[in-house]
C-alpha cells in the first residue's frame, strides 16, 4: 500500500470469511456477481489471520473472447468519494482469465476505466492496489459502484498466466477466481447541489482559478474536455486557489468540497 493509503479512511472491508454474506465485513456495501458467474467460498489469502479465512470463489466465466468486461463482481459502497482507493488480493487457476479490468460508475449508469491488471502468476494469491480517485463522480451522491470483470488483451483474447508449453492459450470458462480482503480507503465527499463558483484568470502562460472558502479545509479540482464531461478528478486542493497550464483538450473546470 501506499503512504497516501495508510492516511485514508477505511470505507469498507470484505473478507469473505462469511459464506453467503454479500455486506462488507466492516463499513457498509454490498457486493455481487455479474455476467453469470456464480460463486462459492475457497481457502482464503495468507494476508487473512481470520480462522476461518475463506476467498470468494468465482467460476463460470465467457467462451473465449466474449461478452468482454461482463463477468466478474461489483461493489456497491453507500456515499460519495473525493478520494477513493482499492486493495485487494487475487489469485487466478491456470485456465482463468489473468487480465482484470476495474471500473468506476460514473453516475450516468455508465462505467468508466480505473485500470487494466496483469496478473503474472497463477495458482497464488498476488496483492494488488489501484487509485480510483480519478474517474469518480465529481456531482454524485453516491452509491458508488466498483466492477473488477474479465478483459481481454489486445488480440482480443482472454489472457492466462502463463501460457500452456506448446505456447497456446489454455483459458477456459471453468478457471477460478478467488477474491480475499477487498478494502475501500478514501475520503467521503459531503453531497453538494452546486460545484463553487470559480473565477478564471489569465496568469502568464496559464489560468489562476479562484473560489470561496465554503467553510472548508480541502476541495477536489475537477476538469473535462466540455461541460457534460466526463470530469476527471484533478488532484485534492488545500487552498482556495489553483494555477494550472493551459490544456486545449481539458478546457472546463469544476471545484466541490471536499
Amino acid at each position: 500500500m501506499t503512504t497516501r493509503a495508510a492516511e485514508l479512511q477505511v470505507v469498507a472491508v470484505w473478507d469473505f470469511n462469511a459464506p453467503g454474506v454479500i455486506q462488507a465485513s466492516q463499513g457498509s456495501g454490498e457486493v455481487r456477481t455479474l455476467g453469470g458467474v456464480s460463486s462459492t467460498h475457497l481457502t482464503g489469502a495468507p494476508s487473512d489471520p481470520a480462522s476461518p479465512n475463506t476467498s470468494l470463489g468465482l467460476k463460470g466465466f465467457p467462451a473465449q473472447g466474449t461478452a468482454i468486461r461482463s463477468a466478474g463482481v461489483e461493489f456497491r459502497l453507500d456515499g460519495a468519494f473525493s478520494r477513493l482507493e482499492l486493495a485487494f488480493d487475487v489469485r487466478v487457476s491456470t485456465t482463468a482469465c489473468a487480465r482484470l479490468a476495474v471500473l468506476v460508475d460514473h453516475g450516468d449508469g455508465g462505467f468508466q476505466e480505473a485500470g487494466t491488471l496483469d496478473v503474472k502468476l497463477d495458482n497464488a494469491f498476488v496483492p494488488i492496489a489501484l487509485d480510483l480517485s480519478g474517474v469518480l463522480d465529481p456531482l454524485g451522491s453516491g452509491p458508488t459502484r466498483v466492477r473488477i470483470v474479465a478483459d481481454v488483451g489486445a488480440d482480443g483474447l482472454y489472457p492466462t498466466a502463463k501460457p500452456r508449453s506448446d505456447g497456446t492459450n489454455p483459458y477456459s470458462p471453468l478457471g477460478v477466481w478467488r477474491l480475499d480482503r477487498v478494502v475501500f480507503r478514501g475520503v467521503v465527499r459531503k453531497p453538494v447541489e452546486e460545484p463553487l463558483h470559480v473565477s478564471v484568470s489569465p496568469m502568464g502562460d496559464g489560468l489562476a482559478l479562484d473560489w470561496s472558502p465554503a467553510d472548508a479545509e480541502q476541495f477536489t479540482l475537477w476538469k473535462a474536455p466540455s461541460s457534460s464531461g466526463p470530469w476527471i478528478s484533478a488532484g485534492i486542493v488545500y487552498d482556495t486557489r489553483s494555477i494550472e497550464s493551459m490544456d486545449e483538450v481539458m478546457r472546463f473546470y469544476r471545484v466541490t468540497s471536499p
